[in-house]
């Protein structure tokens, strides 16, 4: 939940542009793409954003935002804990502030 008049109108403009989005790409592919791009820019500081799937009980990074989230995906794929594996098992969003300082997963 945005805390700040300037994350509120940067969530509703990322609403609306969402909105655009559904109608204007042609592929989910491609949705899930901007979806991701829109993500981190929405609050402050800037975030990276991925987005997993699971796939025949095995996690799939379908996009990501820049390359560090798509290692990091990896790297919680080989050792079977991470923000987006916690994700896709409990089905609650996982934010984290700051990968370096985490202390939920031992691993990463």
């Amino acid at each position: 939940m945005p805390n700040r008049p300037s994350e509120s109108a940067d969530l509703a403009a990322a609403m609306s542009e969402l909105a655009n989005l559904m109608t204007a790409t042609s592929t989910l592919n491609e949705l899930l793409g901007e979806l991701a791009r829109l993500a981190t820019g929405v609050g402050s500081p800037r975030a990276s954003c991925g987005i997993t799937v699971q796939q025949d009980e095995m996690p799939l990074t379908v996009v990501s935002s820049d390359a560090r989230v798509a290692h990091a995906d990896e790297v919680q794929y080989g050792q079977g804990e991470g923000p987006c594996l916690e994700t896709v098992r409990t089905g609650k969003s996982t934010v984290v502030e700051d990968l370096a300082r985490e202390e939920r997963w031992a691993l990463i």
